[in-house]
């Protein structure tokens, strides 16, 4: 059972993420913010963010689940040479889960530091860092998409459709419009998701018949 739903972990994640850091996060001071406005926006706040970063948090791991199940459908049974790019796809969700747990610890020490009354310079510091881990989180997902780009093209069935839209997205992400493609690589998380889901119901093993 746990097996067949391992595909909607990409779900969780794109939930997760969402809920925590547009849901629950909201606007938060930006770069150019003052330490007086940081210090005092995270005193007011502090629960409230602690709780985005624990939500982020949670989702986390969801994003490695989702790839290891995309690249187990799509595993050759061949040698390490044959597989690679369900390789990089997996390496790419690592780098990926990596970036959103850097941000959730900044953010979290952002947090904690209006709540403990931390200098300004030191809030400064720390909101520079929370606005700038992006390329993080967002690099993992380019990866992982032209892991998955590479492993799905090259098949016949609907799985090639979303190798070509996840092509498309994972170059994206390293372009100028990459804020417009991350997005663009939720929607596509949702949607594997959903499919792989529906082919481990097709190809699940039969319900033993009473005899």
């Amino acid at each position: 059972m746990v097996r067949r739903l391992l595909p909607l972990s990409g779900i969780v994640f794109v939930v997760g993420v969402l809920v925590g850091i547009a849901g629950i996060g909201g606007n938060t001071p930006d770069i150019k913010s003052s330490a007086t406005k940081i210090t005092s926006f995270y005193g007011a706040h502090h629960s409230k963010q602690t709780l985005a970063v624990y939500v982020v948090f949670w989702a986390t791991p969801f994003v490695i689940f989702f790839a290891a199940s995309v690249a187990a459908a799509l595993w050759s049974g061949g040698s390490i040479r044959e597989n690679v790019w369900q390789l990089v796809l997996i390496g790419g969700s690592v780098v990926t889960a990596a970036g959103f747990l850097i941000a959730a610890g900044i953010h979290y020490a952002l947090a904690d530091g209006g709540n403990q009354h931390l200098p300004g310079t030191t809030m400064q510091a720390l909101n520079a860092l929370d606005a700038d881990t992006y390329f993080v989180f967002v690099g993992g997902l380019g990866i992982m998409m032209l892991g998955a780009a590479g492993s799905m093209i090259r098949r016949t069935d609907a799985y090639r459709w979303f190798g070509w839209a996840a092509l498309v997205v994972g170059i994206g992400i390293f372009t100028p419009v990459g804020f417009v493609a991350m997005l663009l690589s939720a929607l596509w998380i949702i949607l594997a998701s959903l499919m792989g889901f529906r082919n481990r119901l097709l190809v699940a093993p039969a319900l033993p018949q009473p005899a």
